[in-house]
């Protein structure tokens, strides 16, 4: 009797081992699933930062979380992109367009993705969209994830209201407002944008003000295309040459002032399509060269600083002229 009771007591510590050992073995499984679930997730996440690189590309440029950008979906910013480049062809090279790694793909991608204004051009105009990309490429062109926004809001309404920083004698008329607004920000109109300001009852851009803000890089030929009167940049770092593209400013431009930053080469010949211009600053830089002939003859200039560069003297000498 007593074997027989031992046998079914180790027969049942066999068979709640057995049950045991099954329930290890299951939660095994489940552990391996959720893990294998998990790195099959991860793997698919990978794919979709490799998807979604671009978009990625400009949060990076702008200094902002993708999650806070609001991107179209790829379909319908594919037909964007290719809507913008007929447009955008008119100003800029479509090679460069296409170039992913070029500023201008970079504000292109930016209007087609992450614009939240998102344009129709059916319904505006062509030089209000090209308006639009030129800011945003001035933006990328001179490194804007860099840029110290040094209280352009406040460095505006100075030089509104004394000329400081810009010239104390310049008119910055025509004028209805500046923007406070930060720079690129994708629900305003780039006339609320800081160190932008638009003329009188229209959208149209008639300053840009940036000083001393730390742009780097070169200034686009493209902003010739705006119908600016007055383009401040002093007191950056940008470099390259002063774009000949400026005298298409025409009949607007007031005041051009680009000095303290590193431009090179020589001073384009652009002031006889300039005949109200009465500023130009192009001091502390690397020019080289002679001064336009032009400038002897110009009846609005009242001044042309161009002092600690390399221009020769020559031409200031024989008007009787100090730099």
């Amino acid at each position: 009797g007593q074997r027989g009771e031992g046998g079914k007591a180790w027969w049942l510590r066999g068979l709640l081992l057995g049950a045991v050992l099954m329930l290890v073995a299951m939660s095994l499984l489940v552990v391996f699933d959720v893990k294998r679930v998990g790195q099959e997730d991860e793997v698919h996440g990978s794919d979709m930062v490799e998807e979604n690189w671009g978009e990625q590309l400009v949060a990076d440029n702008l200094n902002t979380s993708s999650t806070n950008m609001q991107a179209w979906n790829i379909s319908e910013a594919a037909k964007r992109i290719d809507s913008l480049q007929e447009i955008l062809r008119k100003v800029s090279d479509l090679g460069d367009l296409s170039n992913t790694t070029s500023a201008r793909y970079k504000a292109l991608f930016w209007l087609a993705h992450h614009d939240l204004l998102r344009l129709s051009y059916e319904t505006v105009p062509e030089e209000a969209v090209i308006q639009r990309y030129i800011l945003v490429l001035l933006y990328f062109s001179t490194n804007g994830g860099s840029w110290a926004y040094n209280n352009l809001t406040r460095t505006f309404q100075e030089c509104r209201a004394t000329g400081c920083d810009c010239w104390r004698d310049t008119h910055i008329g025509w004028m209805e407002r500046f923007g406070d607004k930060p720079y690129l920000s994708p629900e305003h109109h780039e006339c609320e944008w800081e160190g932008i300001s638009c003329y009188e009852g229209s959208n149209t851009v008639g300053a840009i003000i940036i000083v001393n803000n730390n742009l780097a890089g070169t200034i686009p030929p493209e902003i010739g295309s705006l119908k600016l009167q007055q383009l401040h940049l002093a007191h950056n770092h940008l470099s390259g040459t002063v774009p000949k593209t400026l005298e298409t400013f025409r009949n607007n431009a007031r005041g051009i002032n680009l000095y303290a930053n590193f431009l090179t080469g020589t001073i384009p010949d652009i002031f006889d399509s300039l005949p109200y211009l009465t500023h130009v600053g192009l001091a502390l830089n690397q020019l080289s060269g002679t001064i336009p002939k032009s400038i002897g003859t110009h009846s609005s200039l009242r001044r042309f600083m161009v002092s600690f560069n390399g221009v020769l003297q020559w031409w200031l000498h024989r008007h009787n002229t100090q730099l």
